[in-house]
This record gives C-alpha cells, sequence and structure tokens, in this order.
C-alpha cells in the first residue's frame, strides 16, 4: 500500500485508547505500526509547537500521507480549537489530506457515551443505570474524568484507556465527538 496514516494526540491516554480501538475500525490494507502510526505529544502546548515541523516534514514522504490530529477540547471553543490546527495546517502542508477531531471536552467523556462499557471495566460502578438520567443524555457536556472518578475509585486514565478501547461501542455511543471521530476515519479512510 502505497498510503500512511499519521495521527498526532496530545497525549499518552489517547494513543493508548486508540492502539486497542483503531484495529476495530481501520480498513483493510491499514495497520498500526505498518501504515499507521499514532504521535502522543506531552500535552496541548507541545503538540501544537511540534505541529508546523510535522506538517514540513510530510510533505517530502515518499508516500502519500493522510494526517489526523486528535484534540482535546477542555474548556475552549471547539470551532475555536478547530480554526487555529486548521490554520497552522494551511499555513504549512495546504494539500496534505487532513482530519481535525475534538473530544469533547476530554477523551474521558467518549468512554461516558458507553456506560454499559464502563460498567464492564468497572462493575462495582453499576454506572449503565446512570445512562437514563438526564444527567448523561449528552456526555460532551461533562467532564468524563471527574465523571469517571465519582464512579469509581479504580479510575486511571491510562488503565482505562488501554481496556475500554476493546469493549465500548462503535455505533451507538452517546457521545456525538465520538461519532464524529468513528465516521470521519472511515470517510477519509474509505471504509
Amino acid at each position: 500500500m502505497d498510503r500512511r496514516v499519521e495521527i498526532l494526540v496530545e497525549e499518552r491516554s489517547m494513543e493508548e485508547f486508540l492502539k486497542g480501538f483503531l484495529p476495530r475500525i481501520l480498513p483493510d490494507g491499514f495497520s498500526l505500526g505498518f501504515n499507521c502510526f499514532i504521535h502522543a505529544h506531552e500535552g496541548k502546548q507541545h503538540l501544537m509547537k511540534m505541529l508546523p515541523n510535522r506538517l514540513r516534514a510530510y510533505q517530502y514522504y515518499p508516500l502519500e500521507v493522510f494526517l489526523i490530529v486528535i484534540h482535546d477540547q477542555d474548556s475552549a471553543d471547539c470551532l475555536e480549537v478547530k480554526a487555529r490546527i486548521q490554520k497552522i495546517i494551511s499555513e504549512n502542508a495546504p494539500r496534505l489530506p487532513h482530519l481535525i477531531r475534538i473530544a469533547c471536552r476530554e477523551l474521558e467523556n467518549w468512554y461516558i457515551g458507553d456506560l454499559a462499557a464502563v460498567e464492564q471495566l468497572y462493575p462495582a460502578s453499576k454506572s449503565a443505570k446512570l445512562s437514563k438520567k438526564a444527567k448523561f443524555r449528552n456526555p460532551d457536556l461533562l467532564t468524563g474524568s471527574d465523571e469517571l472518578k465519582m464512579m469509581t475509585k479504580e479510575f486511571s486514565k491510562i488503565s482505562c484507556a488501554r481496556k475500554i478501547a476493546s469493549i465500548i461501542q462503535i455505533d451507538g455511543n452517546k457521545s456525538v465527538s465520538f461519532g464524529h471521530f468513528v465516521s470521519g476515519i472511515r470517510r477519509i479512510l474509505g471504509r
């Protein structure tokens, strides 16, 4: 295959989640470590600082590169974060096929979108029954890591990311930003 996927994320927990999750949705011909690579950074600032250099380098790859940038929203405005990343890409690699996805508010909100998976991972949390509560109807409005810490004392960002990746629902997740992430990956890679 003459295509390569470069995925830039801001932290290790997203990298760990993607290592377990992406093999479930990548189309035939794409494989982690072969032609699909995840690069974790040391936070948002580090990702944004490194982005221009990476973009310039991708223009000289002998293969067609697809870039995927995943950034947490946190307390910022989603559209502003996406526009800032888009501006950097436009200035440094305007012809590079790319996908920008914002995790609203953070990666852990994607888990809250599938409380049955959270309960499967942490049975004592009894979190599946929470899905009927109004608060959890739109998980993208919550602070996912705080909610998970309240559900279980066992929660750890890295451990949870590794374990939930294989059980989280691909379709039917209540997190709209997770749905946009999945549909975007499928669209850009042709699945």
